[in-house]
């Protein structure tokens, strides 16, 4: 059947036809020589282009407005509405079965020897890119897309043969006799008009199921960025400012290593983009190919943390620049910046010595809390929020926890504590929050006077600054100064080193900058643990090491890790306890270490009296000989557990002779060792 494009694009598009995107190129699509993949598929708009004759031409599914510059350009940013839903490589690879769920085709377009599309006209077409992506995962979900992926079948931005074309695939021209096959309609139908919820309706798809947040657009030409600067990726060329035509880094997965397809961004926050239009990359992200660079670039992914830190920092000191002075004379500047005056004012901004963290943080202050990994540091911190919401009268305070150092799980159930609790908890990168940019933010809430009465808790500090690098660690220390100065309140948890001190006491990790800089700060030390049945409750320590203001030295908490019991469980078992209780725990934990340097020794001086030797002079004779133990070593371990591991009776001749007490065999002895 012979179609023309004009009147195969108006049966789709009606009278704005002319405005469909198309384009055409005789280089095989599969195939198309580096540098050249850009201009291939950019296309025009159909009034404005002349399609090569006996080469590939296509057409997009969707409609899109002119971008900013005023060029026709097919990105999502211009999406305008979606007038056709489409099954590709039907009858060759799709299964019959489910491809004749769906009601009959519009049109059917012979696109190869053996592969057909099958065009669903829409009755009405949709501006609504959710749902038109929602039903096309639907349809993918259900085997209506060569092995279950297919970029092309769910864009907006999809791009379809015209039947005045040819197919140069290299494969398609083999099978057909060595002849670029001709694209050809084999059924017309377009009175044949269909809603999404028709095409949905057989495959139970939920058209309005809520989709994660992508960006759409927001490239820029960052020329430092340090994705263009990596010999781990291989950029082909440029596309236009802040895209790559790139070298895909899983090219061995595609049909026939194709290269082409493949672009990277640069975009305007700094964070970076990747899309691949090939199967076996459909789900792949920016986050694999950063994955993949670090792989091959190792430190890539730190030198990325620290370009973005740096350039946030940069940001916001050029705003401050860009502030004019109050007039020319430098002095009479600082004169103006005099805050006499203004002490009545910032009165009223004080908190007072008010409690954000009962007994261990201060409204308006900057508080830190340095603690191992696994110590309970965010437990804890979560608990005395809620202490303070359900005891203090703070309701005129503004609390916002960015947890941003944990799994989904563990963001999910510290976020169903916070919903409990009356604060806010940020996530990463959910509903649009960035970790990133909560320094800018933070800034930017300073700057606007909106800092009073704000409480940041920041878990861990690490996710915002290089603490590490004093340079960055300062600018943050500028940014957090600013913000508690105006009357907000931040709170940080931070890592510790790995070994301790010579009083075996944690140092805090990095730079000294958030020790010095902050008002008060805090390590949290593990006392010790309590064994019990299924379960082990752990001693917890605060120990301030500086402060401003009212707070506590030392603040003990215990909390119980019962064996299949969740996170809510483990929260409501936290308890503030005596301070004493830490000492008791120190003390037994020194006992059971100190029962394991013995063991050796005790069990020897237990095989002797075993071996019917008895008395002190026999006991340490047989294990002096029997092993390397010094005799003062064995005469030491004998007193020290006398009466709780043997017994001495009178013997003969004023001698002591020992019997093993019952209780130092089987279970007591089980639980120690």
């Amino acid at each position: 059947m012979t179609v023309a494009n004009d009147q195969f694009l108006q049966a789709i598009f009606g009278e704005n036809y002319p405005y469909a995107h198309v384009t055409s190129f005789t280089q095989d699509p599969s195939n198309i020589p580096a540098g050249e993949s850009g201009r291939c598929w950019a296309g025009s708009y159909f009034k404005d282009s002349q399609l090569i004759p006996n080469s590939n031409q296509f057409y997009t599914v969707s409609l899109f407005n002119l971008d900013e510059q005023g060029k026709a350009n097919r990105r999502k940013a211009n999406f305008s509405a979606c007038h056709v839903i489409a099954l590709d490589d039907v009858k060759e690879k799709l299964p019959l079965e489910q491809v004749m769920r769906l009601p009959a085709p519009s049109i059917v377009l012979k696109s190869s020897l053996h592969s057909e599309q099958w065009l669903y006209l829409l009755r009405t077409p949709c501006a609504d890119a959710t749902k038109v992506d929602n039903l096309h995962d639907g349809l993918i979900a259900n085997g209506l897309a060569p092995t279950g992926k297919d970029p092309g079948q769910k864009g907006i931005t999809r791009y379809l043969r015209l039947p005045e074309g040819c197919n140069t695939k290299a494969k398609r021209i083999a099978e057909n006799g060595g002849i670029a096959p001709s694209c050809d309609v084999t059924e017309w139908h377009p009175e044949r008009r269909y809603t999404l919820e028709q095409l949905a309706e057989p495959f139970g798809v939920d058209l309005n199921a809520p989709r994660a947040e992508k960006r759409v657009d927001g490239a820029t030409k960052l020329p430092d960025h340090p994705l263009v600067h990596t010999d781990a990726i291989h950029i082909k060329s440029i596309l236009s400012d802040g895209r790559y035509d790139v070298t895909c880094p899983w090219i061995d997965e595609h049909s026939d290593a194709d290269d082409s397809g493949t672009a990277v961004f640069t975009n305007s926050d700094g964070t970076i983009g990747f899309k691949c239009h090939h199967g076996n990359c459909v789900d792949r992200t920016a986050g694999d190919l950063l994955g993949f660079i670090e792989h091959q670039d190792a430190g890539f992914n730190e030198r990325y943390k620290q370009w973005k830190i740096v350039r946030d920092f940069s940001d916001i000191k050029a705003d401050l620049l860009d502030a004019p002075p109050p007039n020319d004379s430098p002095l009479e500047s600082l004169f103006a910046c005099a805050a006499n005056g203004d002490s009545g004012k910032l009165k009223q901004q004080m908190a007072n010595d008010r409690y954000i963290l009962k007994h261990l943080a201060i409204l308006g202050q900057w508080t830190v809390f340095f603690a191992a990994p696994n110590v309970g540091k965010t437990l804890l911190i979560q608990w005395l929020l809620r202490e303070t919401r359900t005891s203090a009268k703070l309701n005129d305070i503004h609390i916002i926890y960015a947890n941003c150092d944990d799994t989904l799980k563990g963001g999910t159930e510290k976020l169903q504590i916070a919903e409990t609790s009356d604060y806010l908890m940020l996530l990463p990168n959910h509903k649009g929050f960035k970790t990133e940019s909560l320094l800018t933010t933070i800034s930017a809430i300073t700057d606007r006077g909106e800092a009073n009465g704000v409480v940041i808790i920041m878990d861990t500090v690490k996710k915002f600054t290089d603490v590490m690098d004093k340079r960055i660690s300062t600018q943050f220390g500028v940014v957090a100064r600013s913000f508690v100065s105006a009357g907000g309140t931040l709170i940080c948890l931070a890592h510790v080193n790995k070994h301790t001190d010579s009083n075996g006491k944690s140092i805090p990790a990095g730079t000294s900058d958030l020790r010095d800089d902050c008002d008060c700060c805090y390590t949290i030390e593990l006392v010790g643990n309590t064994e019990g049945f299924c379960s082990t409750t752990r001693t917890v320590e605060f120990e301030c090491i500086k402060s401003r203001g009212d707070v506590v030295q030392k603040e003990v908490f215990e909390y119980t890790k019962e064996e299949g019991a969740g996170y809510q469980a483990l929260f409501d078992s936290v308890k503030r306890v005596d301070p004493k209780a830490a000492d008791t725990v120190r003390k037994a934990e020194r006992e059971v270490e100190q029962r394991q340097k013995d063991k050796y020794v005790i069990e020897q001086i237990k095989t002797a009296i075993t071996n019917d030797q008895r008395t002190k002079g026999n006991i340490e004779e047989f294990v002096t000989t029997t092993s390397d133990s010094p005799h003062r070593k064995v005469r030491s371990v004998l007193k020290k557990y006398e009466g709780e591991l043997w017994i001495a009776e009178k013997g003969p001749n004023n001698s002591s002779l020992y019997t093993l007490k019952s209780t130092s065999i089987g279970m007591e002895e089980v639980s120690f060792f």
